[in-house]
């Protein structure tokens, strides 16, 4: 399998893919950089993360920004 990470992603989101991805992996300046991407080409993100992990506040914000391009849930 392939390693994860910021540059795979967003390429993916430049292409129109939507794409699931663990938040806990990322910054949170990573994953906003991805939402911006995922809203400016009409992608899907969708953002599953731990609710005790402190990035959960930051993604709340986050998806509130592209409500119909990211999604946030949490395991």
């Amino acid at each position: 399998m392939m390693k994860t990470n910021y540059e795979n992603i967003s390429m993916l989101l430049q292409n129109g893919t939507s794409v699931k991805i663990y938040a806990d992996n990322f910054s949170v300046s990573n994953i906003r950089l991805l939402a911006q991407t995922a809203v400016k080409h009409g992608a899907v993100l969708h953002l599953v993360v731990n609710p005790d992990n402190i990035l959960a506040d930051n993604l709340k914000l986050i998806s509130q920004d592209g409500r119909k391009n990211i999604f946030v849930e949490f395991v």
